[in-house]
């Protein structure tokens, strides 16, 4: 055994040494940057290939031509099968004839024909439409220009998240990350369509970079490439500030450097910023009386989904204040959705065509990988980044809840997957290590780190518990409060709702639960006492099979102790059945209420008396359910 450890040490010793060679390091380097030249290339084919079958072959300009003739047909045995791309169909336009774009696509090209100046005011900011209006020239005035400008940036993207992985974490992690993004089906299919997503997608992972660079050595030229990547970021969105700003102020108040060094960087940072974008501010002021035009044009839009009418289109500020006011936990829980569960949760299917569960993987690296970014420095700030950048989109996602407005947490959570997977690659060799030769990662002692992680666990169960249960119970209230009707959803974060009696969610087709035990318990947050009414829609669970009359149970509702109705479940194998259940004031009161549902065949005795119903005799049967409204008090309406 001696002899074996012995070989082992001397083993691992001369693999140490190996390694640690100045020719071994320059292989590596060198193999590094010959991976991320083939990732590039890879995803410049597919991109290419994507871009003939969706839009497809163009007869001019005759280089692009002969790249998607030469290039891109020649080389689609260079992916799979089910990686492929559907013709674009033809929109028909008001003011001009039919094309393969419409909506913001099309309007890009529309203002990239008309415009006459960089700065020129618009509710469109300048950058993408002036990149795009290159790309008209380059191909002869061609739509196709939209779609290459797209193309363009999201190559870009592509080797920012390299900069960004390597630059965070390590070479590998950027490869990892880079090499995830060249090949995401949804990535590459936005990344041809001529929206300006892949742009500020660029940018912000752009800006994340110069922030680490920044981070790792302040110095004025870093600042200047700080500010530089704000400028465009802003130029593409104006609504990038909700991450610049957070950004700057910490950076002048936490580093490295002396406060007047701190303050002196962030200045010229800050300088560069307005250099860029200040002359296209000063433009909209103007024009239309308002600097952050681009930002509060919109609100019109979210109005009209709304239906709702105004005598003048508010600001944004105005328009989430009013929401606010009005809605203030509705509006809370959106908004905090809309940074965390919605733009992950929403990801990872581009994957499927590749492999059916290799997003599923990526996506539980990348919960891993997000967590452990809490552990450092580099971590923290990406963190930062990421949620800051997804401000703007989180008050509004549930009135156009489009993939592409959170594509740019994409490039932040693919390192995040390759940072999981590096680290679990470094836990392995630890334990394969010699025992003296094990390393720490961290300095500090044990206790400092058990506390420092302990307190991150707990913050992310504080996190989940407000996110899965306690916000959608103070929404239910609230909405009952204002007269509204409240749709409780099974399996849509019902775990405050659906308590006793229940099997986990089923979310295959329509959502649903079944029951289990001797009854089954649903909590009801009703804000005052008064008659509500509820409309549960219920089967019969197994499903009644074969020919003939099934034999359905009889649901007793009680609220509260209290015996409400009985009703027999019916069978249709076409809809779920509809049950009105209306819960007296005498029965109800002001917080949760405790509304039972036990099944139960003919015949069974029942006591309607008592804190509980009582126990389901042998004959019982189950029911399932997919979804109860509760109706407010007729004069809250």
């Amino acid at each position: 055994m001696q002899v074996l450890l012995a070989r082992r040490r001397a083993a691992w010793d001369w693999l140490e040494a190996w390694q640690a060679g100045t020719a071994v390091a320059q292989v590596g380097r060198v193999a590094g940057r010959a991976l991320l030249a083939a990732i590039l290339v890879y995803a410049a084919v597919l991109r290419l290939d994507a871009l003939t079958l969706t839009y497809g072959v163009m007869d001019r300009p005759v280089w692009l031509h002969a790249l998607q003739v030469h290039v891109a047909v020649p080389l689609r045995a260079l992916r799979p099968a089910s990686v492929t791309w559907a013709p674009e169909s033809l929109y028909p336009h008001n003011d001009g004839p039919a094309t393969r774009y419409f909506s913001d696509p099309y309007t890009y090209l529309k203002y990239a024909r008309q415009m006459h100046g960089f700065y020129a005011a618009h509710y469109r900011e300048p950058l993408f439409v002036f990149v795009t209006k290159v790309w008209l020239w380059f191909v002869n005035g061609q739509d196709v220009a939209v779609s290459l400008a797209s193309l363009l940036f999201s190559l870009l993207t592509v080797g920012a998240t390299y900069l960004v992985g390597a630059r965070a974490c390590s070479r590998v992690v950027g490869l990892l990350a880079a090499a995830a993004a060249a090949i995401e089906w949804n990535l590459i299919s936005l990344g041809i369509s001529g929206w300006r997503d892949e742009a500020f997608t660029f940018f912000v992972a752009a800006f994340a970079y110069a922030l680490l660079r920044y981070r790792d050595k302040p110095s004025p030229s870093n600042s200047v490439l700080l500010g530089a990547c704000a400028g465009a970021a802003c130029l593409t969105r104006i609504t990038a500030v909700s991450f610049i700003g957070p950004a700057f102020v910490l950076l002048a108040f936490i580093g490295r450097p002396s406060w007047k060094d701190r303050l002196r960087y962030v200045a010229t940072a800050v300088v560069v910023l307005i250099v860029i974008t200040g002359p296209y501010l000063v433009s909209c002021w103007r024009t239309f009386g308002d600097p952050l035009y681009a930002i509060n044009y919109h609100t019109a839009h979210y109005l009209t989904v709304e239906g709702r009418v105004e005598a003048s289109r508010p600001s944004a500020a105005t328009y989430v204040a009013t929401k606010l006011r009005g809605r203030a936990f509705q509006t809370i829980d959106t908004v905090v959705r809309g940074l965390t569960t919605y733009p992950f949760s929403n990801k990872w299917t581009g994957f499927d065509p590749w492999s059916s569960s290799l997003g599923t993987w990526l996506a539980r690296a990348a919960c891993l990988g997000l967590f452990l970014f809490v552990g450092t420095v580099s971590g923290r700030w990406l963190l930062l980044v990421l949620v800051t950048s997804l401000i703007p989109y989180s008050v509004t996602w549930r009135l156009t809840a489009d993939w592409r407005f959170t594509e740019c947490a994409y490039p932040f959570f693919l390192v995040a997957a390759g940072g999981a997977l590096a680290w679990l690659a470094a836990l392995v060799g630890q334990v394969v290590r010699p025992p003296e030769t094990r390393t720490s990662a961290t300095d500090l002692p044990w206790q400092r780190r058990a506390l420092f992680w302990g307190g991150a666990v707990a913050a992310v169960m504080v996190a989940v518990f407000t996110i899965a249960w306690l916000l959608p119970v103070l929404v239910t209230a609230e909405s009952l409060r204002a007269g509204e009707d409240v749709t409780i959803m099974a399996g849509d974060r019902d775990y405050a709702f659906f308590t006793e009696g229940w099997s986990p969610a089923v979310v295959g087709g329509l959502p649903e639960r079944m029951s289990r035990g001797a009854y089954s318990v649903i909590r009801l947050p009703l804000p005052v006492p008064a008659d509500y009414g509820v409309t549960l829609r219920l089967n019969p669970f197994p499903r009644p099979e074969g020919v003939g009359s099934p034999r359905l149970p009889t649901i007793r509702a009680f609220l509260n102790g209290r015996l409400i109705r009985v009703f027999t479940l019916g069978w249709n194998s076409d809809r779920y059945g509809t049950y009105d259940v209306p819960l007296p004031r005498a029965a109800v009161r002001k917080g949760f209420n405790r509304l039972v549902l036990q099944a139960t065949f003919e015949g069974a005795t029942v006591d309607g008396a008592g804190a509980s119903p009582p126990a389901a005799d042998a004959r019982s049967s189950g029911f399932s359910v997919w979804y109860l409204r509760v109706r407010p008090p007729a004069a809250t309406r």
